[in-house]
């Protein structure tokens, strides 16, 4: 199963691109009769689109962390023979974990729109540990990017996928 991670290169300068970035995540943008999302999550933020903006965009401001980028956004798109979307939603929420412990805000959402299921990672360029801006060499993203499809291709490969709150559902 082949798995692409991407980043875009958009810079997310202004609130209103943060805004629009979690309402496209949820499926709330400008295309919404045309996007389909399966689920949406967060790490450290609300799950509701508008709320998370303001959380990331309150945090950057009482931070003076406000200006140049300020969100990543990452896509993970999964290879059109991957359809169980409970195993999707897994990783998902395993990457976001990975995103999270590494002291970034994360919100996300997995989009069916397209032959390709993906997940889309709006990722606040702000660290909330140290309160400093996210600044990666080529070799840090690198360890990055592979960390997060290491854990893509395990959660994947797993039989045993399911969370304690998928697991109690099935049961």
């Amino acid at each position: 199963m082949e798995t692409i991670m991407k980043m875009l290169k958009d810079r997310y300068e202004k609130d209103k691109d943060i805004q629009e970035l979690t309402q496209y995540i949820a499926g709330e943008g400008t295309n919404k009769e045309k996007e389909e999302v399966f689920y949406i999550g967060s790490k450290g933020l609300d799950q509701e689109h508008d709320k998370a903006a303001k959380q990331i965009i309150k945090m950057q401001r009482a931070l003076k962390k406000n200006n140049g980028r300020r969100m990543y956004h990452m896509i993970i798109s999964f290879n059109t023979s991957t359809k169980n979307l409970l195993k999707v939603k897994a990783v998902s929420k395993a990457v976001a974990k990975v995103i999270y412990e590494e002291g970034y805000l994360v919100y996300y959402g997995i989009h069916t729109s397209t032959d390709n299921l993906h997940i889309h990672f709006a990722i606040d360029s702000v660290n909330y540990l140290s309160g400093k801006k996210c600044h990666k060499s080529r070799s840090e993203f690198m360890s990055f990017r592979n960390k997060v499809l290491d854990c893509s291709c395990s959660v994947l490969a797993s039989r045993n996928f399911l969370g304690s709150d998928e697991y109690s559902a099935w049961n």
